[in-house]
């Protein structure tokens, strides 16, 4: 059983790891976005809305991981 929980574990963390990598991308490219709009005037104000969403939904979606974690490693 200790070894399917640890597999299970490193495959939750290989996919998160996928996930965050892509959401801090995309996070990157909205701030980049906000820098550019900034110097053209464009919808800065819009995308530095949806940058900061996406940031408050990656930390929920970090802590849910966390406790995803504790259920595996507690259960029998």
């Amino acid at each position: 059983m200790l070894t399917n929980k640890n597999e299970m574990i490193r495959t939750l963390e290989k996919i998160w790891e996928f996930y965050e990598g892509e959401k801090l991308a995309h996070i990157e490219f909205l701030r980049g976005e906000h820098i550019e709009d900034y110097y053209t005037g464009g919808g800065s104000k819009q995308r530095q809305k949806k940058a900061d969403e996406a940031e408050i939904d990656l930390d929920s979606t970090r802590a849910f991981m966390k406790q995803i974690k504790r259920v595996i490693r507690r259960t029998k």
